[in-house]
């Protein structure tokens, strides 16, 4: 095997890796939402159906609320680690379209190479999808964390 098509395996094998990571992200975040969902709205029925009984809305609202703000801690570290792993391969994919274009004996068209350089990562952004996807289970995360703490101080 040449050198040239192992390269082109290992970019097509890293392509893969990232759609599968991003596909994890995803059914994970469905399932993140899902449960939280589902807690939120245990919450809400034990308050709306408590009749008076304060002491039960406390323990199960501390409860739950302590499970939401761990598992979204959580949660959110997960994703972190994801898009670090995510980033290797994708930089690694970078490195390999760079050597594959210098050994390219025709000339790259200008407009072509810009484009590329158009797309390429930027870091870390406030306006990043990344940000957008984290900004969720961050937001609830923080708001049970409160609610538990809530809950303990007036139990």
């Amino acid at each position: 095997m040449k050198l040239e098509e192992f390269l082109v395996e290992e970019y097509k094998s890293n392509w893969e890796y990232l759609r599968h990571t991003e596909e994890v992200r995803l059914k994970l975040y469905q399932l993140y939402i899902a449960i939280t969902a589902a807690m939120l709205s245990v919450i809400a029925a034990l308050y709306k159906f408590s009749n008076g009984d304060s002491k039960l809305i406390d323990h199960s609202t501390i409860y739950m609320s302590a499970f939401l703000a761990i598992y979204g801690f959580l949660f959110i570290w997960l994703m972190f680690n994801q898009k670090s792993s995510y980033e290797k391969y994708r930089d690694k994919n970078i490195e390999i379209r760079n050597l594959i274009y210098s050994n390219v004996e025709e000339e790259i068209p200008e407009s072509f190479l810009n484009a590329i350089e158009q797309i390429k990562p930027q870091g870390k952004r406030l306006g990043s999808t990344f940000i957008s996807w984290v900004s969720l289970p961050l937001s609830i995360s923080i708001a049970s964390s409160i609610m538990c703490i809530r809950a303990i101080c007036y139990a």
